[in-house]
């Protein structure tokens, strides 16, 4: 599904070419517990991980986004396993799927446009056509030593029409940056955690 067919400020567009600037600057779960607040999707698949399975790094950081901010509707985090097909310490190629996120797809191949995000250092911002009130922001999730380790998806909920783009974009940078402090490279994204 691609996910480009979007409707953007020039504040926008200029928000999304600053965040190639290699200048360009955690977190209540939905149900308050401050854990994985599962989404559940119709195209959920038992064969995919559960998000409370998932004892990763990466896991964490999500639950802590979404634990901290509470317009964060739903979080994901895109980059290939260790081992996987293409795999390298820097990711140019290779199979990405959603290693963490805030629904039980964990393993499932990620979107062509997922992939886009931390491969091509893109940043896509829009607002979602089949819920206005969602604005999904799209970008490269970097490490401490800012090198891009894989995607990270963010959809903030309660967005009106007229509303800042910026201050969501903003947002998703904090909450990207705030996560990269805690990556030295993208094998932290795996790390085992309690």
């Amino acid at each position: 599904m691609k996910r480009y067919a979007c409707r953007l400020s020039a504040t926008a567009v200029v928000l999304a070419v600053a965040a190639l600037h290699p200048l360009a600057p955690v977190i209540r779960a939905q149900d308050g517990s401050g854990r994985c607040a599962v989404v559940t999707a119709p195209d959920d698949d038992p064969a995919w991980g559960r998000c409370a399975d998932n004892k990763i790094q990466a896991q964490a950081l999500i639950n802590e986004a979404l634990a901290n901010n509470p317009n964060l509707f739903t979080a994901s985090l895109h980059a290939i396993a260790p081992g996987a097909k293409g795999a390298k310490d820097y990711i140019p190629q290779g199979h990405f799927t959603m290693i963490a996120g805030s629904f039980n797809r964990i393993g499932k191949k990620s979107s062509d446009g997922d992939v886009e995000v931390a491969t091509e250092n893109k940043t896509v911002l829009y607002q979602k056509t089949n819920d206005l009130a969602k604005f999904e922001v799209m970008i490269p999730q970097k490490d401490a030593s800012n090198r891009v380790v894989g995607a990270l998806i963010l959809v903030f909920k309660g967005f009106n029409y007229g509303d800042s783009e910026e201050k969501l974009y903003l947002q998703g940078v904090a909450i990207r940056d705030a996560m990269a402090k805690r990556l030295a490279s993208s094998a932290d994204l795996f790390k085992p955690v309690k």
